[in-house]
């Protein structure tokens, strides 16, 4: 009987081992309400000389949202910087800590770390793990993503 569970167990393991998230893998979405845009610019501060925003947009068809990242001012010399999509969005009192852990709704967790060829299989708020991490000292990005929010 003993043998049995262990089986089992080792076979539950392997057909788990297709989806990395506790729920599955990130579907795709194809109702995306048409025309919406979503838009953040960072502030114009005198304290740092990074400047940039980046603008997501839904895509003809409803399948799909179009990210346009535009940086500069990155410290040359450092990075590549990664980026992210929070669960949470910055209060006005501008504490990015409140902004809790990357948008993860699959339940993924942080490791193993995100395979760029396997997108479906990365927290859906990991932009750089799925389209690659911002160089200093400038990056301009435009690509399309299908990974949704179950």
């Amino acid at each position: 009987m003993r043998c049995a569970s262990v089986i089992l167990a080792v076979a539950g393991s392997a057909a788990a081992a297709g989806a990395t998230g506790k729920l599955g893998d990130a579907a795709v979405i194809t109702n995306n309400p048409a025309g919406a845009v979503y838009a953040a610019t960072l502030p114009n501060r005198e304290d740092t000389p990074v400047r940039g925003s980046i603008v997501a947009s839904s895509v003809g068809g409803g399948t799909g949202v179009q990210f346009q990242i535009s940086i500069s001012g990155l410290p040359e010399g450092e990075g590549p910087f990664p980026y992210h999509i929070h669960d949470q969005p910055v209060p006005a009192n501008g504490n990015c800590t409140a902004t809790l852990a990357h948008l993860d709704p699959y339940e993924r967790g942080e490791d193993p770390v995100c395979d760029a060829s396997q997108p479906q299989t990365c927290q859906v708020g990991d932009n750089s793990g799925k389209h690659g991490k911002l160089e200093a000292p400038a990056t301009s990005q435009t690509y399309v993503t299908v990974s949704r929010l179950p």
